[in-house]
């Protein structure tokens, strides 16, 4: 090619060759373009090595260099078209993040949105293609470049208009809102108009009537934070709503002012009247126009005296009506002053309702005058308790918080803490499965492994394949009558030389419910049933893997093994059903049964027949915590029995057999309403087999194979269900009543057992023994099949599943259940209730109770010295107590935390190694670590405001921080140690008197042993034990008849005072 390259030139050139081409002629292209090459001679030969150098800028001699520069270098494994060198080419002029641009003709520039305006130099598409598709909420055009930072805020929402001489948006030069309100004529709609404070608008090209939609495509695509979008004002005067709403009032008002006789109107002399009529249309005249102002103002005014008494009216807003703008008044009417609220929010969130990362649910204004408006319609009350924790407490609804985000503390001068049991009354709004509504009395929960869900997301906490169907057991896997360890026979299983895992620790199986109250003519539904079912458990064949996922809910129903071979066959060793029966129809007295259904061992069922006495008015909101346990008769204090005997023999003998507990305990703030206790006793072989085997537990209906026909239906509120593998004592299950949340066990952080074997090696502590807990907090709905899926907040993960050994079957995995038989489609399956309960806190908070002390006659006569206890209050947030308080849920209570901390031994150590193990123990098992800015974020919306208005509920005389205080303090298991020195050791310098003398010295005659009289010379004859032993070789009387310095000499001495 001749006369293409130019000089001083950036130049982009491509050469193509295709080497099955019998003519090997190559292509070349200069910026795009093919040229017309001139062979000097015919190509020939074959393609060369694909490993031989490859050289840039010089040949391979090194004799051809390049005098020149180069910006990229590529190659292909193909032979580019021509189409694909000029796209290579034209894509140059993007590479750039700022393109400087000629000037553009301000008459003239024209841009389009969705497709080409012209075809690109180069290409051989026309204008027009190219076409979007996809949705536009919005498009603007800066004249000015914007920053990342401007950017990244207003991306997902509106930045208003833009004129040409304010300082807002000024450089807005054009403003599209696809979205804008439609008219629904095309000719109006297609036109899009420039809300940038110019006239930009811009022409629809190919418009139809379903291009444009009113909805947010942003939000469709799940792009903002927004639940909803601003609309803007409608400018279309022949907006369909526009034209509606001016129709309606237009004939609201013409049929008003007709049948008004007293209108405005109606009070002018009649011949004013006629002669404007005759003027023109007697709906449009001056007249006519000049009356309805000079009415309207009448109206106004007539309408705000009638309103005027109302506005110290109790009135709740509803969601038409928003809180009154100067509703910050109201409150200071009627004596109580209130702040302004929100003080730290920033000018962003104050006026565009939204900070960096998203927008507000609401107005952050009407919020405001919101809680004002609650501070005014509570105000009786708050007054009524003025000076107490209740009037406190008010406020706090009023800002619709509670003490879980607050917390009215108090500290004690002059004051004795003593470790007791510390309470405080909670009211709650919790999830609870409801199976009291016609459609849901014959469903049920039950475990089902999660494999994924075609009608509904699965929870965060949910993650398929770390989900189990059943609780295993040490002889679940492939369990059957015949195949037990040691060998069986048909109808009894063989437990010789072998025991259990789980044989030493039992099991304990408890559930929350509560009983809602009826009324017999109001009743949601009829309940015809004198039996409701309320939870139990059954064995699961683990031959099949169906059965063992739960999508195969048969039961074992009979002794014979079937032909399948799929292990459904053979004895139900591990099923109980928990009933409360009612004395009659629609009768809310209960007494409570526990029984087994199926075949257990010889063909008997496993559990004997156990029931209560009758309770009144159970059916009354009251909740029950029912419990079954299984413990060995030697463990009635918790004991690991069975190992300290050390042989299986032993414990089947006799004393070692099982003792069947169920329990139900009634709590009412703190207080025992009712309760029972009921045991049975069962043999070894009972005990054990029920413990070793696979199960499945389940809450509500009882139907055959889970999910067959209704055999109990069901009419209760479940609150939550737990499973723990081992025995859990009546002081921890009366606590677990107390406090519903409270999962705490005496000794959590302890080994279940430094005496087991199987444990050895593996750090298995009290507290990995929960192997189940549904709270039911995440659900909130049926799908279109009426299923759910419920968390198990207790354990499941790779961590549990690896490192606690034989408990890893248990704890590795999440037993997450699933709803099955409630209404589809529905939020009916779970329901909001206010749980009234006492929730054990820090046992060295003050609470109310301890500053009121009620003496007895034997106080009073041997008191101690009195001090007069002060009081300091305050009101804190800290996020570190919502961390101490999920601590806590691990204690059972004030003896297990004295149990840490008052042990005698921890006086004389240097910090608190119970603490530190538990400590280690609950942050194994925290998942989510939240950002110390989430709190921070949080708790800056609530400032001195809210203590100030408390200040003025409390009495004068109280010592109270008038400041919301932000604590960065200890949490519960970070507690610092004053450490006691022994007192039976004593660190001691001595003042030295003399210089200590030997054993051997003392032993010396000292008539003997000691110098003579001094003398010049000294005797030698006489005490010759000095002379012999003691005396220097280079005194005179030794050394005057001898050499001192020869060594033969010396030696000789001392070989005879050795001797």
């Amino acid at each position: 090619a001749n006369n293409v390259i130019k000089l001083s030139t950036w130049h982009h050139i491509v050469v193509t060759y295709d080497a099955n081409n019998t003519t090997h002629d190559p292509k070349i292209y200069i910026d795009g373009i093919p040229v017309t090459l001139t062979e000097d001679s015919t190509p020939t030969g074959t393609l060369s090595s694909f490993f031989n150098p490859c050289y840039i800028g010089n040949n391979s001699a090194g004799n051809a260099g390049f005098q020149g520069l180069m910006a990229d270098f590529a190659v292909w494994n193909s032979i580019l078209s021509e189409n694909e060198v000029k796209a290579i080419y034209n894509s140059h002029y993007f590479q750039n993040e700022h393109y400087t641009f000629d000037e553009l003709n301000d008459k003239n520039a024209m841009g389009r949105i969705g497709a080409l305006q012209k075809t690109p130099t180069g290409l051989s598409v026309t204008a027009g293609a190219g076409k979007l598709s996809g949705s536009l909420d919005e498009f603007r055009f800066w004249k000015v470049a914007r920053t990342p930072r401007e950017i990244g805020l207003n991306w997902f929402t509106q930045v208003r208009g833009g004129v040409n001489t304010d300082i807002s948006n000024a450089t807005l030069g054009v403003y599209y809102k696809f979205n804008e309100g439609i008219t629904g004529l095309d000719a109006t709609d297609q036109y899009v108009l420039d809300y940038g404070g110019r006239i930009c608008n811009g022409a629809w090209t190919g418009y139809n009537t379903n291009s444009r939609a009113t909805g947010s495509a942003i939000i469709l695509a799940s792009g903002s934070s927004y639940v909803s979008e601003y609309k803007d004002p409608i400018i279309r005067s022949n907006h369909p709503d526009v034209v509606a709403l001016k129709t309606a009032l237009l004939n609201s008002g013409s049929y008003h002012d007709s049948q008004n006789n007293s209108s405005f109107l109606n009070m002018l002399p009649s011949w004013i009247i006629e002669e404007d009529e005759k003027n023109g249309n007697e709906e449009v005249t001056d007249l006519r126009k000049v009356c309805h102002i000079v009415g309207s103002y009448f109206d106004k005014i007539y309408l705000q005296i009638q309103s005027l008494p109302a506005l110290r009216q109790i009135n709740y807003t509803s969601a038409s009506h928003t809180p009154l703008p100067f509703a910050q008044n109201l409150p200071q009417s009627l004596g109580l002053y209130s702040p302004n609220l929100f003080v730290d929010a920033s000018v962003m969130e104050s006026f565009l309702n939204r900070s960096l990362t998203g927008s507000f649910e609401g107005d952050l204004e009407e919020t405001k005058n919101l809680i004002y408006l609650n501070l005014y319609n509570n105000l009786t009350s708050i007054y009524k308790s003025k000076g107490t924790e209740k009037a406190i407490r008010n406020i706090f609804r009023c800002f619709n918080i509670d003490e879980e985000l607050f917390r009215v503390n108090i500290y004690a001068h002059n004051s004795t803490y003593e470790l007791q049991n510390n309470f405080q009354q909670i009211l709650k709004n919790k999830n609870v499965i409801n199976f009291n509504t016609a459609h849901n009395t014959g469903a049920v929960i039950y475990q089902k492994e999660f494999s994924g869900s075609a009608f509904a997301d699965a929870p965060t906490d949910v993650l398929i394949g770390d989900t189990s169907g059943f609780i295993t057991g040490s002889h679940g896997a492939g369990y059957t009558a015949l195949n037990a360890p040691g060998g069986a026979a048909v109808g009894k299983l063989s437990l010789a030389g072998q025991r259990g895992l789980e044989d030493p620790y039992g099991f304990t199986f408890e559930s929350d419910v509560i009983f809602p109250k009826f009324v017999r003519s109001l009743n949601e539904h009829n309940s015809t049933f004198l039996t409701s079912s309320l939870f139990g458990m059954y064995t699961v064949a683990t031959g099949s893997s169906a059965i063992r996922s739960g999508a195969d809910t048969t039961w074992i129903t009979s002794l014979a093994e079937d032909g399948g071979g799929d292990n459904e066959s053979g004895p139900d060793v591990a099923n109980l059903q928990v009933y409360a029966i009612k004395n009659k129809y629609q009768s809310k007295h209960v007494r409570f049964m526990l029984s087994s259904s199926n075949e257990g061992l010889d063909g008997k069922v496993p559990l004997p027949v156990l029931t209560s006495s009758t309770f009144f008015d159970v059916y009354d909101n009251d909740r029950w915590n029912l419990s079954v346990r299984i413990v060995p008769s030697l463990a009635g204090s918790g004991m690991s029995a069975g190992i300290v005997s050390g042989s299986v023999e032993a414990f089947k003998g006799g004393l070692n057999n099982y003792d069947l507990i169920f329990k139900g305990y009634n709590d009412e703030l703190g207080t025992a309403k009712n309760s029972f206790l009921l045991t049975a006793s069962l043999t070894y072989d009972v005990g054990k087999s029920f413990l070793n085997a696979a199960k499945r537990v389940y809450a509500g209906a009882y139907r055959t194979n889970i999910t067959g026909g209704l055999i109990i239906p069901t009419d209760v509120n479940i609150n939550s269900v737990k499973y723990w593998t081992k025995y859990i004592d009546d002081a921890i299950l009366e606590q677990h009543s107390i406090d519903y949340n409270n999962v705490g066990l005496s000794g959590s952080y302890q080994n279940i057992s430094p005496h087991d074997l199987n444990t050895v090696g593996h750090d298995i502590t009290n507290q990995n023994m929960l192997a189940l807990h549904w709270d039911f907090e995440n659900v909130t709905g049926s799908d279109a099949n009426g299923n759910f899926i419920v968390t198990d907040i207790s354990s499941g993960s790779v961590e549990l599943r690896n490192n606690y050994g034989w408990i890893s079957n248990y704890i590795g995995y999440q037993h997450s259940g699933y709803g099955f038989g409630f209404e589809e489609s529905s939020t009916a399956p779970v329901k909001k209730t206010a749980l009234n309960f006492n929730r054990f806190i820090d046992p060295e908070r003050v609470v109310s109770s301890d500053m009121i002390n009620i003496l007895s006659e034997k106080d009073e006569l041997f008191s101690r010295p009195d001090f007069v206890p002060r009081y300091h209050f305050t009101i804190e947030k800290s996020m570190y107590n919502a961390l101490s308080e999920e601590m806590i849920k691990f204690f059972a209570g004030v003896v297990d935390f004295n149990n840490l901390i008052g042990e005698p031994v921890n006086r004389y150590r240097d910090r608190y190694k119970g603490l530190e193990k538990l400590r280690q123990s609950f942050f194994k098992r925290v998942k989510n670590i939240k950002d110390v800015e989430k709190f921070i974020d949080y708790y800056k919306w609530f400032d001195d405001a809210v203590v100030e208005i408390i200040s003025q509920l409390l009495p004068a005389s109280a010592d109270f921080k008038n400041d919301m205080m932000n604590v960065i303090e200890s949490h519960v298991l970070e507690r610092n140690k004053y450490q006691s020195k022994f007192e039976t050791i004593e660190f001691k310098e001595p003042d030295l008197d003399a210089a200590m003398k030997g054993a051997k010295e003392n032993t010396y005659s000292w008539a003997g042993g000691s110098s003579t009289i001094p003398s010049s010379p000294r005797p030698t004859n006489k005490h010759r034990t000095y002379w012999d032993q003691r005396a220097e070789r280079s005194s005179i009387e030794l050394s005057s008849s001898r050499n001192t310095n020869s060594p033969a000499v010396n030696s000789n001495i001392d070989a005879q005072r050795e001797t």
